[in-house]
């Protein structure tokens, strides 16, 4: 990498102001609309890298690249490089943006609820943020396919109170007792109009793996949601409708192995054979097409390949 290229790498960390002719700090139009979409994706998605953004809003990049410098930069802080991503100065990997402390009050004074949800793994919320921006991507693209947000599911009248604190904690019957399982992401859906009729896919969240856990513990974690496919669980806690609930896992390799061969390996075992509906694996490509998570086969243990997109 030769001098240039380091110098302009280095500055994506940096949250200098750009001056205009005058010397002066360029200070944002908040009434962009380009920029505004920006902030509403990062209040869906909370993270988002540059690919995400340019693949979510097309255009031009090098304009966007300039106008995401300007939104960063101490003047304006309505976007922000978390302190897990500018402490690591790592200038060969992805920085990943959320919203700064300006662009949580300006979304806030237009009416937009920031979901708060506390991060105690960044490299699998960063990860899980990847999917559904992805999916939101492929989804803008096909006229017939539209994003459910938690906002809207909480607001549907069916929709049971759940616990304020923790929605996202779903209850299940394990064989130690009662016990919760917690997504990588908000919970969410995907609604298809098919003409005659509405096809409705709704999500934990997504559960995302970054080649740390063991086998004992991916059977764990497969073992509970088993369990709440088993019980019904979505039904009754969410008032989703039946046969609409599925687990998306978004799988990194490790060291060149198939991890999702290996998964649906241990999902069979767990089954005696049988595998799930309901559990979804994917793996992660950092160079996916825009969209590729809502238009490629989700892959299932004994059942059929799932298309989100169809």
């Amino acid at each position: 990498m030769d001098a240039t290229a380091t110098k302009r790498n280095a500055d994506r960390f940096a949250d200098e102001d750009l001056l205009n002719a005058r010397g002066r700090p360029t200070i944002a139009n908040i009434d962009n609309p380009r920029l505004l979409a920006i902030l509403e994706f990062l209040s869906i998605h909370r993270y988002a890298t540059f690919d995400d953004l340019i693949a979510h809003l097309g255009g031009d990049p090098t304009s966007l690249r300039r106008l995401i410098q300007v939104a960063k930069s101490r003047s304006n802080r309505l976007l922000h490089i978390p302190d897990q991503i500018s402490q690591q100065h790592n200038v060969s990997k992805k920085v990943v943006y959320e919203l700064g402390a300006r662009g949580v009050q300006i979304l806030k004074e237009r009416g937009h609820r920031i979901l708060e949800r506390p991060v105690s793994n960044f490299d699998h919320a960063t990860l899980a943020a990847h999917a559904t921006a992805s999916i939101q991507t492929g989804i803008d693209a096909q006229p017939n396919a539209s994003l459910i947000t938690w906002d809207q599911i909480k607001q549907r009248k069916k929709t049971p109170a759940t616990d304020a604190s923790s929605p996202f904690d779903i209850p299940y019957q394990s064989v130690d007792g009662p016990r919760h399982v917690r997504a990588d992401s908000p919970i969410f859906g995907i609604k298809l109009d098919l003409g005659t009729h509405s096809l409705y896919r709704f999500f934990p969240g997504i559960e995302a793996d970054n080649a740390t856990k063991s086998d004992r513990l991916i059977a764990e974690q497969l073992s509970a949601y088993l369990a709440i496919e088993r019980d019904r669980i979505p039904e009754t806690y969410y008032a989703f409708p039946p046969k609409s609930w599925y687990v998306p896992f978004l799988v990194r390799n490790a060291h060149q192995a198939d991890r999702v061969k290996w998964m649906i390996e241990i999902l069979n075992r767990l089954t005696n054979g049988a595998g799930s509906k309901t559990i979804l694996f994917m793996r992660y490509n950092p160079d996916g097409k825009p969209g590729y998570l809502f238009t490629e086969p989700w892959w299932r243990a004994g059942y059929e390949p799932v298309y989100l997109n169809k």
